[in-house]
């Protein structure tokens, strides 16, 4: 299934700072909406065009601009967690049941001591000039996997 990325990065004069460092709730408010106005109409035209699902990916920017309402009409969500235990991502109104991706990463951050990172036992964290490598965990939200609600939920076509 395809994922659309929502995540700050150089978009030059889109805001006038990072996005962490805003403290004015008017422009929060105006920039989450701005993000939501524009995820929402990518993923539906992405749909229109293509009849695929699609997976909302994306915390930081859910995070920094105070974001309840994060999914944008996507049929699943990546929790980019990077962590040893899956944080919870109901404060930015996608629940568990939602999130078909777990996404980790495989080694503590470089001069980090104690960083609480995943490490993924006896898999490569590092792939030569390519860098760190991140895994992406099938979950079904609370429920055991199997390889049919694997094909149910992330199939980019409905089986």
């Amino acid at each position: 299934m395809p994922w659309v990325d929502v995540e700050e990065g150089g978009q030059g004069t889109w805001a006038p700072q990072k996005l962490e460092t805003i403290g004015d709730p008017v422009l929060r408010q105006r920039l989450a909406d701005q993000v939501t106005t524009c995820a929402t109409a990518f993923i539906a035209r992405f749909n229109e065009r293509t009849g695929l699902r699609i997976a909302v990916y994306g915390r930081g920017v859910f995070r920094d601009l105070q974001m309840t309402n994060c999914k944008f009409g996507s049929d699943s969500a990546v929790n980019p967690a990077y962590t040893a235990r899956m944080p919870p991502m109901d404060k930015y109104g996608v629940p568990l049941d939602d999130i078909s991706l777990w996404q980790v990463q495989g080694t503590p951050e470089k001069g980090k001591i104690g960083s609480n990172r995943a490490q993924v036992p006896g898999y490569p964290w590092e792939l030569g000039k390519w860098g760190q490598v991140d895994y992406s965990v099938y979950i079904d939200g609370p429920r055991p996997t199997t390889l049919k609600s694997l094909r149910d939920r992330c199939l980019a076509r409905s089986p």
